[in-house]
């Protein structure tokens, strides 16, 4: 069982170079250590040898350069997707002092306009409040859910201060009984360098 293809939105793509070299450098440091390997064999080979070696090593020296970069510079599509997280367990321990914190004043949650299962009973609120009201009273005193965890993710930027997330999640019940997985999509936007929850919608629950 899954959602129609429809009810998944399409989401922009990352830029090439901030992909490759931020956000999953490892293919890159592979290319750059096969090259280095290849420059020491054809050194090695060659009655000149410091053409070579000099090369070799800056390979290497590149390799380390992007894995460094890569661990020190985040993404706002790394942001997005660790501020998902965040999200996503507050909503399941019902943190509703963190969804105060991540949520804008006018932030909306209901169904998404293809929602599938159970994602099209999700009611429509158009405030923080009134979200953190529901969540409060649905979750707040109910023993629903034992543990849950994040299936996928993924981020894309409409524009510097925009963006999108879509996140699957599986509920356990209390006793580690399955429940079910869900798709939810979020909206984004950064202000005062916080990136903030502008909407929540159900893209697709699981039965229905």
């Amino acid at each position: 069982m899954g959602p129609d293809q429809a009810a998944i939105p399409d989401l922009p793509s990352p830029p090439f170079f901030e992909h490759a070299v931020f956000e999953s450098p490892a293919l890159l440091v592979a290319i750059l250590g096969v090259v280095c390997v290849l420059a020491v064999v054809a050194a090695l080979r060659s009655r000149r040898r410091w053409p070579g070696l000099v090369g070799a090593a800056v390979m290497l020296a590149s390799g380390a350069s992007v894995l460094v970069a890569a661990d020190r510079i985040t993404t706002d599509r790394e942001r997005i997707i660790d501020r998902t997280a965040q999200l996503v367990d507050a909503l399941a321990e019902v943190d509703t002092d963190t969804l105060d914190r991540m949520l804008l004043e006018n932030a909306r949650l209901g169904p998404g306009p293809s929602a599938g299962g159970y994602a099209r009973s999700v009611p429509e609120l158009d405030s923080r409040q009134s979200i953190t009201a529901m969540v409060r009273r649905r979750l707040g005193n109910a023993n629903l859910i034992g543990s849950h965890h994040i299936l996928e993710t993924r981020a894309g930027l409409d524009g510097p201060n925009v963006a999108r997330s879509l996140v699957r999640v599986r509920i356990m019940g209390p006793d580690d009984a399955y429940v079910n997985h869900s798709w939810w999509g979020l909206d984004w936007r950064r202000r005062d360098g916080h990136w903030m929850v502008a909407g929540i919608d159900a893209l697709w629950i699981q039965g229905g």
